[in-house]
């Protein structure tokens, strides 16, 4: 696939890309997200305007700016990707440029976000920004230009809904917390990163994020207004899915709670993905299933384990980029039907996706005496 050029995560600066530029006058082959930022932080601190990269890790991709990331599974719990239209980057880098905004209100000023990334038209370019950042973490998404977009990436809620056999959608789980769960920086002076989520939003659950997503709302950011009901469920499941680096197994655990006086038979199918770091899935390395017996407000925990040898020959380096060893997760019930969803990140440049369905039963238990 980068046979006319250079893969993207072979580049190490920008001075190589510009060169080649400016001996060729053709376009560079190739680049991503990360590198267009690299690129475009060159270009911004020659013409003397102080810039930096933003990283946005679980960065939201919305289509039509309604602060929501609409997921669709099948009855089997993957992840349909004809209805699914927006998506969740595993990370995305866009960058900062510090300048005055005479033309915003007073305090609107400083660091502003440019994305250098063609993702979406903005009056008929693919461009983004210069937006600047206190209004997006206060919800002043009125102010020019691309706001909406900006604020979408790092405050979506991620809804999960079932996708019926008759074309009707049920939504399953909302997950609140999701994007834009850490925004880094490089720090000044030293190869360390800084931590600036809170230059973007407000901690989540305090009267200042209502406020602001109040205000982004007020000025005509679209919301849809879902009820989740994740809540109503008799068996709770809980993945945890352990770190580990390039080059070695790994174990998921999963363990079920039976919370009623009733016992429980669990049917449960696991599904994993390697999938590209914009959350595109590329190959599926492992589909299982398995029945557990439940008894009346007793748990049981399973490890199903996930050798080197069943993915390592499906990852293509040059596909699969990641820059953060991480995990994330969420739940959605419906009724007696559950599904979850993990990514799991390998440090190095693999990236994993789970898809688990539950079909819990009540059985009757019988005694011989």
């Amino acid at each position: 696939i980068y046979e006319y050029g250079v893969p993207p995560s072979s580049w190490t600066g920008s001075v190589d890309i510009l060169l080649e530029y400016y001996s060729t006058k053709e376009p560079v082959r190739y680049g991503q997200c990360w590198v267009f930022a690299g690129v475009f932080n060159t270009f911004l601190r020659c013409l003397g305007i102080p810039g930096r990269v933003i990283t946005n890790y679980s960065s939201a991709h919305d289509n039509n700016a309604n602060l929501q990331m609409d997921v669709f599974v099948d009855e089997h719990g993957k992840v349909d990707s004809k209805l699914t239209r927006d998506s969740i980057w595993n990370y995305h880098c866009w960058n900062e440029a510090w300048m005055s905004r005479p033309d915003l209100p007073v305090g609107f000023g400083g660091w502003q976000a440019v994305d250098s990334t063609p993702q979406e038209n903005s009056d008929g370019m693919y461009r983004c920004g210069p937006a600047s950042v206190q209004a997006i973490k206060h919800g002043h998404v009125c102010f020019q230009f691309d706001a909406p977009f900006v604020f979408a990436e790092v405050n979506s809620d991620v809804i999960y809904s079932k996708a019926m056999k008759d074309g009707t959608k049920v939504i399953q789980h909302i997950d609140k917390t999701q994007i834009g769960t850490l925004i880094l920086t490089k720090e000044m002076g030293s190869n360390k990163t800084k931590d600036v989520t809170e230059h973007y939003k407000f901690q989540e659950g305090t009267e200042e994020e209502r406020l602001a997503l109040d205000t982004a709302l007020m000025y005509g950011v679209k919301k849809s207004v879902a009820e989740d009901i994740s809540s109503n469920t008799e068996v709770d499941m809980n993945v945890v899915i352990e770190d580990s680096v390039l080059g070695s197994d790994f174990n998921v655990t999963i363990t079920f709670q039976n919370k009623t006086s009733k016992p429980y038979t669990v049917t449960a199918y696991i599904s994993g993905n390697i999938v590209f770091y914009t959350g595109v899935p590329k190959t599926e390395f492992k589909n299982d299933s398995f029945d557990v017996t439940l008894e009346p407000m007793k748990g049981k925990t399973i490890i199903v384990s996930c050798p080197l040898t069943q993915f390592i020959q499906m990852w293509t380096p040059s596909f699969c980029n990641l820059a953060l060893s991480r995990n994330v997760g969420l739940q959605y019930v419906d009724h007696k039907q559950f599904n979850i969803f993990y990514c799991l990140c390998l440090q190095g440049s693999i990236l994993i996706h789970f898809a688990f369905k539950t079909l819990a039963r009540k059985v009757q238990l019988f005694t011989l005496r």
